[in-house]
């Protein structure tokens, strides 16, 4: 018989770090943080988050999450499957910021619906920064890609 305590294993704040990657995969964790105790947080909220994952609640606090004040409506013009994201913040976000919000929208939204990323005026668009399945457009501007 092996004498091992399960519940320290299921238990966030327990759980010895090396095994903390094991029980965030179980968990359904799709952002690996860098601290520890983020990690553990992140762990910790991941199972009620799985369960509203596509949900547009659990997708703008995903968003906010990176700093991001987003809105999202959906059904544009009736079409059903559509999406329009947008980010109202005053701050341009830089190119790894934008890779992240749009890989955050890839993994929180409902699969079936095509997603467009508007950002308030004030947003640098780069063609580079298209990225599959997404496309960004600058609201005050007529440049969509």
């Amino acid at each position: 018989m092996l004498d091992i305590e399960l519940r320290k294993y299921w238990n966030t704040t327990n759980i010895p770090s090396n095994f903390l990657p094991w029980l965030s995969w179980a968990l359904g964790v799709v952002i690996w943080p860098t601290r520890d105790g983020v990690r553990r947080a992140v762990t910790r909220g991941s199972f009620p988050e799985l369960a509203s994952r596509g949900t547009t609640k659990t997708l703008i606090e995903a968003l906010a999450c990176l700093g991001a004040n987003a809105t999202v409506q959906e059904n544009i013009n009736g079409a059903p499957f559509t999406a329009t994201i947008t980010i109202n913040n005053s701050q341009d976000f830089n190119a790894a910021q934008r890779t992240e919000l749009a890989s955050i929208v890839d993994i929180y939204k409902r699969l079936s619906v095509v997603t467009t990323i508007n950002y308030q005026e004030g947003f640098t668009l780069h063609p580079s920064d298209v990225v599959s399945g997404l496309a960004f457009k600058k609201v005050a501007g007529d440049v969509t890609h």
